[in-house]
């Protein structure tokens, strides 16, 4: 949880080789200071004080799953910049994009279902181990553990196949998760085609907020009385204002660029057209050698287009 925070920063940086995007140093800070604040309200929350849980005692373990993990926060963020660039580069309706991906996603699943049964040791991963059908089953009984439901003491209902956990019992629960995840799916694709996966990625870190303030106190009926926790939570919106902020300079840099390009073109006169166009032929190979800087740009501005 902790370390798929920084999903955000290697989004932010994996923009500019990806899509040729840059961000002003004000934006970065607004991302460090949310990827700080996420990261520390995990941690507060996986570590009380006083509290050693007994998987930290499992170094070496331990240290695999934080690659792992890292590994899977920086796969995650260029695959959504690379699903950006696919979803502003085509033309065609967003509906027929969102099938040609989903259909994509379809046979990379079909492909990593069986390499995961391989690797993993769990029975509720492997898709034709014999194994309790619903968590009715206690976790520590022994229908859980490899070929556990051949053994006698197994006293729940077992089952195999990828479909073995979808019972009449369950059906409810399954439906209403397909509904959530494709409905999100979906408002997520639109949500990065309309602005950015940085944006996207503020935006989901205000599921923290909702669900640390509503959701626990509701359906686990847990306490808000850690003010440690609930003020680093506060440090989310905080830093997303932030971000907004330095994005709108941003579009305001763009906006005065374009208005010094277009009144420079207007005040050129036909008795001095060849010698604009020699000053411009030189300016713009001037330019050329020196990269653009949207901070240095902005420093530029008078003040009131700053404003």
């Amino acid at each position: 949880q902790v370390i798929g925070k920084f999903y955000t920063p290697v989004a932010a940086i994996g923009a500019r080789w990806v899509l040729g995007k840059y961000y002003m140093w004000l934006e970065y800070v607004a991302i460090t200071i949310l990827t700080l604040a996420s990261t520390t309200f995990g941690y507060l929350q996986a570590f009380s004080p006083g509290d050693s849980p007994e998987w930290t005692q499992k170094t070496n373990s331990l240290k695999v799953a934080m690659l792992l993990v890292l590994g899977s926060a920086v796969a995650a963020a260029f695959n959504s910049l690379l699903t950006e660039r696919i979803l502003k580069g085509d033309k065609a309706p967003f509906h027929m994009q969102k099938v040609s991906l989903d259909a994509s996603c379809i046979v990379s699943t079909l492909v990593l279902i069986p390499l995961i049964g391989v690797i993993s040791q769990r029975a509720q991963d492997i898709p034709w181990a014999v194994r309790p059908l619903d968590d009715s089953c206690p976790l520590e009984s022994v229908c859980w553990q490899h070929d556990g439901c051949a053994n006698p003491a197994c006293a729940c209902d077992c089952g195999s196949g990828l479909f073995a956990g979808w019972t009449a019992s369950t059906a409810g629960v399954i439906t209403l998760a397909m509904v959530i995840n494709t409905g999100y799916g979906w408002l997520v694709g639109k949500l990065v085609q309309e602005f950015s996966t940085v944006d996207r990625a503020i935006a989901d870190s205000f599921s923290l907020l909702l669900v640390y303030f509503v959701g626990d106190p509701l359906l686990n009926g847990s306490s808000l009385a850690n003010m440690c926790l609930n003020l680093v939570a506060f440090i989310v919106p905080m830093s997303a204002n932030i971000f907004s902020i330095a994005a709108s300079e941003m579009r305001r840099v763009s906006e005065a660029l374009a208005g010094a390009d277009g009144s420079s073109g207007e005040e050129t006169c036909s008795d001095t057209a060849e010698a604009n166009t020699s000053e411009s032929s030189t300016g713009e190979e001037d330019a050329a050698e020196v990269p653009f800087s949207p901070t240095a740009v902005y420093a530029t501005l008078p003040q009131k287009e700053r404003a």
